[in-house]
């Protein structure tokens, strides 16, 4: 982490319900992402959000009817972990601005290929690992973290390159507390490692977060952030699509990006899942912010 940061918008919108997260880059940089940052002496290169060629807002509406999109969406994919690919090989830190979470299918294949073993640090109310057969709706963005571990839809795992982007052991997830019955089972046949919020509540933010950063660092060549800002207690955070109660604190969440920050271990991140549809007072994304400003 330097002085230096490049910020990527990702306007993808791939949920069946409670539309607009991609209108979240807009609303982050309209609460003051920035200007934040250069206040505490960064040089920020805002490189604007992503250029599809189609919007991927109004695809995958009608979950019988998938197959018939995700050739399309595929190829937007495609398209932006080659855009991922290249942002990350500057000498700036890179910084991703979503967006739901189906955008981790893209972000993380396109980082993966600038590292031998990277680490991927998930916090997320959800885990974020159905497959099509496991997915209680559908929804795309409740199927990234599976994606890039070489399950779902065979299409989804040639984005970038074929197979596995990221290792089993590589992935912690901090903050899970609502899982459908297939992702326990995902979770409990791979071993992954989950600190829960009833793990968070009893050791405290710091010393999990000093647990994850060892664990991830002493194996993992770059460790990337992925932050669902649902993770979050929805007092917290109103613009999200599917709030989890008894989440986060803000207090706890902004100690955490400091934990991380004192590390300097992170080699990217990225922040999603903000809605200013269902916004009150851009409370969410001004929590962004705050949590990025902290971050570094």
């Amino acid at each position: 982490m330097n002085n230096d940061i490049s910020v990527l918008g990702i306007k993808v919108d791939l949920g069946i319900y409670k539309r607009g997260a991609n209108n979240g880059p807009d609303a982050i940089r309209k609460a003051g992402l920035i200007r934040g940052l250069e206040c505490k002496g960064y040089n920020v290169y805002d490189e604007g959000d992503w250029d599809s060629d189609v919007e991927l807002v109004d695809y995958l509406n009608d979950f019988n009817n998938v197959s018939l999109d995700i050739r399309i969406v595929t190829k937007e994919f495609e398209r932006l972990a080659n855009k991922v690919k290249n942002f990350c090989t500057t000498d700036k830190f890179p910084l991703i601005i979503g967006g739901d979470h189906s955008i981790s299918i893209a972000t993380i294949a396109g980082i993966s290929l600038n590292y031998n073993n990277l680490g991927i640090i998930w916090f997320d109310a959800h885990a974020d690992l159905n497959t099509p057969d496991t997915s209680l709706s559908g929804n795309i963005y409740g199927m990234p973290l599976a994606v890039n571990l070489g399950y779902g839809y065979p299409r989804f795992l040639e984005v970038g390159y074929s197979g596995p982007k990221v290792k089993h052991k590589n992935i912690v997830l901090v903050g899970t507390r609502e899982l459908d019955p297939g992702e326990i089972k995902f979770i409990d046949n791979h071993d992954i490692k989950v600190f829960s919020m009833k793990e968070i509540n009893r050791k405290g933010i710091e010393n999990v977060m000093i647990d994850v950063l060892d664990y991830l660092g002493k194996k993992c060549d770059g460790i990337h952030l992925s932050f669902d800002m649902d993770v979050l207690d929805p007092n917290y955070v109103p613009g999200v699509r599917t709030p989890c109660s008894d989440g986060v604190s803000l207090s706890d969440g902004i100690i955490a990006m400091k934990t991380i920050r004192e590390s300097k271990l992170l080699s990217s991140a990225e922040f999603v899942e903000v809605n200013p549809k269902l916004d009150v007072n851009q409370q969410t994304a001004r929590n962004v912010v705050k949590l990025v400003e902290n971050l570094f």
